[in-house]
């Protein structure tokens, strides 16, 4: 199983993008990661996977303890799904139709 992030835009805050890289670089000793900055929304929409889950990540979304992520992640690895695309959109959010097949 590969998770992906899928990202509009460039993360800016140095300090930010440092812890980030840290969570990363813990998770790959367990799953491989691939990391995408995109430049808009229509790059976004034509780089959703054709298979495995689509998570998109909203401020008014539910949220997940770092425990119940890594379950949930265990979950699909159990299930034999192909790969989780997390989904993080830009100033104005995830486009509905993006947010509509997460």
């Amino acid at each position: 199983m590969k998770l992906q992030i899928l990202a509009v835009g460039k993360m800016r805050d140095r300090h930010m993008a440092a812890i980030c890289d840290e969570y990363v670089q813990r998770a790959r000793r367990h799953v491989p990661i691939e990391i995408v900055e995109l430049e808009d929304d229509d790059a976004l929409a034509r780089r959703l996977p054709a298979r495995g889950e689509i998570i998109a990540l909203e401020p008014g979304g539910h949220s997940w303890t770092t425990e119940e992520l890594a379950k949930h992640v265990e979950r699909q690895m159990v299930h034999g799904t192909p790969g989780i695309a997390f989904l993080i959109g830009g100033a104005l959010g995830l486009p509905k139709e993006v947010v509509a097949k997460a």
